[in-house]
Order: C-alpha cells, then sequence, then structure tokens
C-alpha cells in the first residue's frame, strides 16, 4: 500500500460513518449512554489540553513558575485526569453489570 492510499483510508468518510454507526448502535445495559459520555468527555479533556499549548509561558510569566514547578503541575494535573478517566470507565460497569 503506497503512502496516498493509507491516507485516502485514513481520512475515508465511510470510516467515519462506520464509527459512528458503531457509536450510536444499541447496546444492553444502557451502555451506549455511558460509551457516548466517555466519548464527549474525552473530546471536551481533548480540547483543553490543545489549548494548554502555550500554557508553560503563560504561568512563567504570570507565576513566576520555572521548569520544575511546571512539570510538577503538569504531572498532577495528568495524575488526576488518569484518575477521572478510570473512575468513569470503571464506575458504570460496576453499577450495569450484575
Amino acid at each position: 500500500m503506497t503512502w496516498r492510499q493509507k491516507l485516502r483510508t485514513l481520512f475515508d468518510v465511510r470510516n467515519l460513518k462506520a464509527g459512528i454507526s458503531a457509536l450510536f448502535q444499541r447496546r444492553e445495559h444502557n451502555l451506549r449512554l455511558y460509551l457516548i459520555l466517555m466519548v464527549t468527555c474525552f473530546e471536551l479533556e481533548m480540547f483543553v489540553n490543545i489549548g494548554e499549548g502555550n500554557n508553560y509561558l503563560y504561568l512563567r510569566r504570570v507565576l513566576d513558575f520555572q521548569m520544575k514547578d511546571y512539570t510538577r503541575y503538569s504531572t498532577i494535573v495528568g495524575a488526576i485526569g488518569i484518575v477521572a478517566q478510570v473512575a468513569r470507565n470503571e464506575l458504570p460497569h460496576k453499577h450495569c453489570i450484575s
């Protein structure tokens, strides 16, 4: 497969349609709702993370953060994100599946 063919496959509209139909297909124990909520939360988190590109420069200027301070800050924010993802992925299963 050539490079162009790989790109066409990656950006093929049929893949988008298949993904959306898989997201909205009926699932038992109301898991479709949880899946939609997880995808929505993930997308919102990605929008927030995209905005963090200039975060270091802002924190360095306003709060006088050094690289060490920013590393601690980003580690804590990342750890909170991981715990939140685990909680939102594991808690629905414990309540839905008996």
